[in-house]
């Protein structure tokens, strides 16, 4: 007997929590699971809505037009008490206090998720975290986290309740040739013969882009032929395209946006760099490491329990002298470059592919629902 989930998350622009439901859409069928996803804002993105299309996944759109909608909470609602749904499971702040709610009123179990550690919430009014943390403190039936440095930062705010760990997950990628990589290299930086290093994530405070730009103004002197490319977009894309020209790094800093070919810019890279400020366990880091990238990272979150020795380096967050250092180190030595990359791939595909992942969830939404 197949179980039909509804997913509600705050929108589906691009970010970890919204991939990770487009990973759940592409494993759903061969587990039994049929799923709607419900998102709470206009404020989608077309790339996202085409992959959940692709997989034949229904998403319905329930936008509020602030917090305690008292019509959208009506309305989402009597939409889940009409339809033949088994469980709810909730993601982002917003969709942890609306979606929780309303999946109660509708006599439903209520999972919520936890994607990111609680200095999130300084992102928000004070008002809202607490009432987040009242909703899941009461009304959910689960809790569950991304990663267990998550876990535990909501120990004290949950006030000792029960939260399951069930680490993200990200697709293996289809391998490219060499002669793809090398002209998707030249086609990148216009030279073949430069290293590439690659950080993916929303341009947003969290993800210390700053400090990833300004370690480039420390490395460019002594590595004239390193290129770094940032992909993505969001609040802070102008101001670091302004302290890329302040620094004058406009040859070897360049900003591509958001791509829809990220698994192959992977690819076609030398090296990983995630410099953010807090974390939970990064889809971004796991899909460079699937990639075959070597990690320089900061040691935030659940970073430095997967970014070990053998796969890569882990340094303090803020310190973007300690970032160009572990870049420079690691690219002046390419043999354990390569090593790098092969042992984190391997624990890549043995610890967060899709299948592991859907074993782990499958057995979490049949004790919920036992």
């Amino acid at each position: 007997m197949s179980l039909h989930i509804v997913q509600i998350i705050d929108n589906l622009i691009i970010g970890g929590a919204q991939k990770l439901l487009v990973t759940l859409a592409s494993q759903a069928e061969a587990n039994r699971l049929e799923l709607t996803i419900v998102s709470l804002s206009l404020n989608n993105d077309r790339v996202i809505l085409d992959e959940l299309a692709s997989l034949g996944t229904k998403v319905i759109i329930f936008p509020a037009q602030h917090l305690l909608d008292l019509r959208c909470i009506f309305r989402l609602s009597r939409f889940l008490s009409g339809k033949n749904f088994d469980l709810v499971q909730c993601h982002l702040t917003y969709a942890n206090i609306i979606g929780t709610l309303c999946g109660r009123l509708a006599s439903l179990p209520v999972v919520t998720t936890l994607h990111s550690t609680e200095d999130v919430l300084q992102e928000f009014h004070t008002f809202i975290g607490v009432l987040e943390t009242w909703t899941i403190r009461h009304l959910a039936k689960r809790v569950v986290a991304v990663g267990y440095s998550i876990a535990d930062s909501f120990q004290e705010r949950l006030r000792g309740r029960a939260i399951d760990v069930i680490p993200n997950a990200v697709p293996i990628p289809a391998r490219i040739t060499e002669k793809e990589r090398l002209e998707l290299r030249k086609e990148i930086t216009g030279d073949m013969g430069k290293k590439i290093v690659i950080s993916v994530g929303r341009i947003a405070l969290p993800k210390g882009y700053e400090d990833l730009v300004t370690a480039f103004s420390f490395l460019v002197p002594s590595h004239p032929n390193l290129v770094l490319i940032l992909i993505g977009d969001g609040p802070l894309f102008e101001e670091i395209r302004n302290l890329i020209s302040r620094l004058s790094l406009e040859k070897n800093v360049l900003l591509l946006g958001a791509r829809e070919d990220v698994p192959r810019l992977l690819a076609a890279s030398d090296l990983y760099v995630s410099s953010s400020h807090w974390e939970g366990l990064p889809l971004a880091i796991l899909e460079a490491m699937m990639a075959g990238l070597p990690i320089v990272a900061t040691r935030v979150g659940d970073i430095p329990s997967v970014v070990t020795a053998d796969i890569g380096l882990v340094v303090p967050p803020h310190q973007p002298e300690s970032i160009a250092e572990a870049i420079a180190k690691l690219l002046d030595e390419p043999a354990n470059l390569r090593q790098m990359g092969a042992a984190g791939r391997a624990l890549a595909v043995e610890q967060y592919s899709p299948q592991a992942w859907m074993e782990r969830l499958s057995n979490f939404y049949a004790q919920t629902l036992r």
